[in-house]
């Protein structure tokens, strides 16, 4: 029984985002690794890390 090809093209577009917001007087470094100790799922994630220079609020995350 052969493989569907399919099933090899979506072993390598599966997706798993991850956000880290880098609280105030912490490294992404430091960040990363409270992430990680908080959601283990993620050592595999791509990463996205930010830097916010404004208050950070709920507000502010739902301007895009």
């Amino acid at each position: 029984m052969t493989a569907d090809p399919r099933d090899r093209r979506r072993q390598f577009t599966i997706i798993n985002p991850a956000v880290v917001v880098v609280r105030r007087g912490e490294t992404k470094e430091q960040a990363w690794r409270r992430h990680v100790k908080k959601h283990p799922e993620d050592t595999s994630a791509h990463v996205r890390i930010f830097h916010f220079i404004f208050p950070l609020t709920i507000k502010n995350l739902l301007i895009t």
